[in-house]
């Protein structure tokens, strides 16, 4: 039976992965590759469960609740492709308004892209009486004013961190960013060079029991991301293909 494009893509980005690791003399599994199923129909969702991929990133929390049913520990609760929802981590990759924070809250198992006290607040409020929520706090490494993330300001950064470090409900797990889509790899590399300075830092500064996860690299950038410390890439189009419009 002829593979599918989906798994072929994937399991081409799994390859590629390896290699980086081996390079940089890492183990061929400390990476994890999240499939980011942005505006992708969900017929090749099914594709991709199919194919044995179980990390999603979704970006619009509209897209979200509509894709992934809200339960998350049943048994019983299977996708059309048959999978059980509890074998699915789903992820939350994009900008959280406050406003969206109790309609994600049920939806995801992690979100990625923590920047701001209130939307802290927000989740909190809806996830008080619910096992901790894995998160990671995001650092706008590149400096663009266009993309979302803390400044490298280690005042706000410590407040944050000290924030989530204080309650129940968030589980902080380690940091995100998203680099510059540019040519230069230099500039490239030390956007990454320096998340995994932070990751460090905090890591030092502060006892937290899981702290084991540095998400940064797209299709563009991931084998650079993984020399310089990745744990986890996120990848598009490059698995999927063309989103729609």
């Amino acid at each position: 039976m002829s593979k599918s494009g989906i798994r072929r893509r994937y399991e081409a980005f799994q390859e590629r992965i390896s290699e980086a690791c081996e390079r940089t003399g890492r183990s061929t599994d400390s990476v994890r590759l999240m499939a980011v199923s942005k505006q992708q129909p969900d017929a090749k969702i099914t594709e991709a469960l199919d194919a044995g991929i179980r990390c999603f990133g979704e970006n619009r929390v509209q897209e979200l609740v509509r894709r992934w049913p809200a339960t998350l520990d049943a048994d019983g609760d299977c996708l059309d492709s048959g999978v059980r929802r509890k074998d699915v981590h789903v992820s939350l990759i994009g900008h959280l308004q406050r406003n969206k924070a109790a309609q994600v809250s049920g939806f995801v198992d992690s979100i990625e892209s923590i920047d701001n006290p209130r939307t802290v607040d927000a989740l909190v409020s809806r996830l008080s009486t619910q096992a901790p929520m894995d998160v990671l706090v995001q650092i706008n490494t590149s400096g663009e004013k266009s993309k979302f993330g803390l400044a490298e300001d280690e005042k706000e950064i410590f407040e944050l961190v000290d924030l989530l470090c204080s309650v129940d409900a968030l589980r902080p797990r380690g940091v995100m960013t998203v680099a510059p889509f540019v040519d230069d790899e230099r500039a490239i590399r030390g956007c990454f060079q320096s998340l995994r300075a932070w990751y460090e830092k905090i890591g030092r500064e502060y006892t937290i029991d899981l702290w084991d996860t540095i998400s940064m690299g797209m299709s563009g950038d991931f084998e650079i991301a993984v020399e310089e410390g990745s744990t986890e890439v996120r990848i598009g189009t490059g698995i999927f293909g063309e989103r729609t419009p």
